[in-house]
């Protein structure tokens, strides 16, 4: 059971849920440093002082919305956050499960949901080592798959794409192709999210191995991928662009 009273920020641009989830967060006997319903406004605070815990809306006013600010916290202040959202849809949970948050509050919520969810969240985030070099060994630890009755070891960082084959699925790295009997979905969730992204139903790709994007396309060396129109939108947010 978690005693101890945390302070905790609430992303929210809807005025009565705001005002709502502030009531419930102090009658837990936490504190609400501040209530706020744009990014902006929640990097300034997190720039003076780091709370416990971000409850986070995924939908917000401004040009950054939840999801983009998660990335931000993810890699400046590395502190838990929890996502609030009023979809639970594949396409919205594919597009926030990269930014790995603490938890969930599925609107509407009751009070007993947010206290589980808080607590939860701590428990989760704690649970995990978010030290930097740890996480780059982890990215970095090889996999292996078996071929011509061998265990063959690869990198992470060397899959240059994965293909769906039925209940198959094709691994790329530079100079080989080997195709496992494990699902696209199954692969991904082995893979490290912060690297791979899905672009198409039937492709994964690398990100750091992107040469070119187009219209509906990627190239990772010479070889042309789909990408679905409803992957490029998350695709083109996930890249760094001059």
């Amino acid at each position: 059971m978690m005693n101890k009273s945390l302070k905790i920020i609430i992303v929210e641009d809807e005025p009565l849920i705001a005002d709502d989830l502030k009531s419930t967060v102090e009658e837990l006997g936490h504190k609400v440093s501040a209530l706020v319903d744009n990014a902006n406004d929640c990097i300034m605070l997190l720039k003076e002082e780091l709370p416990d815990l971000l409850l986070l809306d995924i939908n917000i006013k401004g040009g950054i919305d939840g999801i983009m600010l998660a990335d931000m916290v993810n890699k400046e202040f590395k502190i838990p956050f929890i996502f609030i959202t009023s979809y639970t849809d594949d396409e919205t949970l594919s597009k926030v499960k990269v930014q790995r948050p603490a938890g969930f509050l599925v609107k509407p919520f009751e009070d007993r949901e947010v206290k589980s969810a808080i607590a939860l969240g701590i428990h989760n985030f704690n649970s995990v080592s978010h030290d930097v070099n740890e996480v780059k060994e982890v990215t970095e630890e090889k996999l292996f798959v078996k071929y011509n009755s061998q265990l063959i070891s690869i990198k992470q960082s060397d899959i240059l794409w994965a293909e769906a084959y039925d209940n198959y699925c094709y691994i790329q790295i530079p100079d080989k192709r080997y195709l496992l009997p494990s699902t696209l979905k199954s692969i991904e969730s082995r893979l490290d999210p912060n690297m791979f992204m899905r672009i198409h139903r039937s492709y994964l790709a690398n990100l750091t191995r992107l040469d070119v994007i187009g219209d509906n396309y990627v190239t990772i060396n010479t070889h042309e991928l789909p990408v679905s129109k409803r992957h490029k939108a998350d695709l083109i947010r996930r890249i760094n662009m001059l």
